[in-house]
């Protein structure tokens, strides 16, 4: 991808800067609905419960993951999943190298505490689109569980891929999707500033989505997860504040490479009411997300 800056990177172009900056943003998201009710609540009591209704025969449970990251979402399903299911044979769609080694070290001490015991793993370091026309992506197997977490903005259609991730399910498997709610402080960073060619992209993946599932009439759950992140750090010179600026610009090395009166215009918008609030020295950005949960009928 190019960019609006002249010399600039989009971050996407650097598995490892993206995954870096992503992270960093994401171990400062305070006030997170998705981890502290939805991953322990909701998955184990709605998602699981209802996987076991749908396949009571089913011993063995075929989950597929896209864009799992370092894998501690992942196995926190997992955990869940195994407790009312014998095995998991689980496959896992991930780009990033380093975030892989991560995921298989996570799994290897859950293991050897016993927690993830007959849990077998095929890792596909790729992404989604590269995944679904290699001869892994291409098998017939089909999977109980899907799920796409903050994977699917950079894909190429994302219709083709709910087609796709759709057609992988069993009759009765759930595929479930988390975004960016449309309307967080995030993207409407990205509204104001689209500073690479794909931003646009961005911003429509989930109207895209929903436009797609409304238009195939496959029925969908849709649910509001409240969440924000503490950015304080992007006003204090800091290395962790210059990583979350990057991933909030989706631009590498943005303070470097950024015009000082757009760096300041920039960060002024981010710690705006439109985006944020500021509480004393802090600022915190809106980041409420967007869970789909479809059932294959």
């Amino acid at each position: 991808m190019t960019t609006t800056i002249p010399g600039a990177r989009c971050i996407t172009d650097d598995n490892n800067h993206y995954f870096r900056s992503v992270t960093t943003y994401d171990n400062k998201v305070v006030e997170y609905t998705f981890s502290k009710v939805w991953l322990q609540k909701t998955f184990p009591e709605t998602i699981v419960a209802k996987l076991r209704e749908n396949f009571p025969d089913v011993k063995q449970l075929r989950m597929l993951n896209v864009g799992s990251g370092n894998g501690e979402i992942d196995c926190t399903m997992l955990k869940h999943i195994r407790a009312k299911f014998e095995s998991i044979d689980n496959h896992v769609v991930e780009p990033s190298g380093d975030m892989l080694s991560e995921y298989k070290s996570r799994v290897n001490n859950f293991t050897t505490c016993n927690q993830l015991a007959d849990v077998s793993c095929t890792w596909n370091q790729q992404g989604l689109d590269e995944y679904m026309t290699s001869p892994a992506g291409s098998e017939s197997g089909k999977f109980h569980l899907i799920s796409a977490m903050h994977s699917l903005y950079y894909v190429k259609n994302q219709g083709a891929s709910i087609d796709y991730l759709h057609d992988k399910l069993a009759e009765g498997g759930l595929l479930i999707i988390m975004m960016q709610d449309e309307n967080c402080g995030y993207l409407k960073i990205h509204r104001r500033y689209p500073l690479y060619n794909g931003a646009n992209d961005l911003l429509a993946a989930l109207p895209k989505i929903l436009t797609h599932l409304k238009d195939r009439k496959i029925h969908y759950d849709q649910e509001l997860l409240s969440a924000s992140c503490d950015v304080t750090s992007c006003y204090q010179g800091t290395e962790e504040g210059s990583y979350i600026i990057d991933f909030l610009s989706h631009i590498m090395n943005f303070e470097k490479v950024a015009p000082s009166d757009l760096q300041k215009e920039f960060l002024e918008y981010v710690r705006s009411a439109e985006c944020a609030r500021v509480d004393g020295d802090k600022v915190f950005l809106n980041s409420d997300e967007t869970a789909l949960v479809i059932e294959r009928k």
